[in-house]
């Protein structure tokens, strides 16, 4: 597909399907080749499955632009930035994406159900940012959301920072709750939402110092 087509097919997609799941599948199909039911995913979650977060290595490239791009197009209001845009990815940008990056997949089995990133802002050596975070709707309320959360904390402490923070977007308690639960608090400091800058976003940040009890 020659860049530019992918984004006005997707456009397309968004503004004809029946419902948000089924643009979902029908943009997951034409970008990776791969249908994506979050329905479908929870019947077919086993009795006694246990979901597990790793960190992405190379070859778990697939797996992250898949996540990624499902992320994008069921909440784009969250990010940054857009499905749009990264459909318009190349393999090769992909993988240099993953090699540099530090990025955590949740598993269910071999199903990546959820995703995100830490990153490093040199000016800014004492904390680590978490970003890009999204678990598959089936999946929301189980362990991934939280196990996720964990990984990217253990990972800026193992790097020497003492803190991590993160941007919520107006509109979401949801997630807001969430991270207050894991400890998260308000800075105070509030920015336009870069992806849409008529949306407010605020920053939380967690001291890695302070242990949180798990409710």
């Amino acid at each position: 597909m020659r860049p530019g087509t992918r984004s006005r097919t997707i456009s397309t997609i968004n503004q004809s399907a029946a419902s948000p799941d089924a643009a979902l599948s029908t943009i997951c199909r034409v970008v990776t080749g791969r249908a994506w039911s979050p329905a479908g995913a929870a019947m077919l979650v086993p009795v006694g499955a246990v979901i597990e977060v790793r960190r992405a290595g190379l070859h778990d490239w697939e797996a992250v632009r898949t996540v990624r791009l499902s992320a994008l197009a069921d909440a784009p209001y969250a990010f940054a930035s857009t499905l749009a845009r990264e459909a318009e990815f190349d393999s090769r940008e992909w993988r240099r994406s993953v090699a540099e990056g530090d990025w955590f997949l949740a598993w269910l089995g071999d199903e990546p159900v959820g995703i995100a990133a830490g990153l490093t802002d040199d000016d800014l050596p004492g904390e680590r940012h978490l970003v890009a975070m999204w678990v598959a709707a089936a999946h929301r309320g189980s362990t991934a959301a939280t196990r996720l959360v964990d990984a990217v904390c253990d990972w800026a402490r193992a790097e020497g920072a003492g803190a991590v923070t993160l941007w919520v977007a107006d509109g979401n308690p949801r997630a807001r709750r969430f991270y207050e639960r894991l400890g998260f608090r308000s800075t105070g400091r509030r920015q336009p939402l870069p992806s849409a800058p008529e949306v407010g976003e605020e920053q939380l940040r967690r001291e890695l110092g302070v242990s949180v009890r798990r409710r």
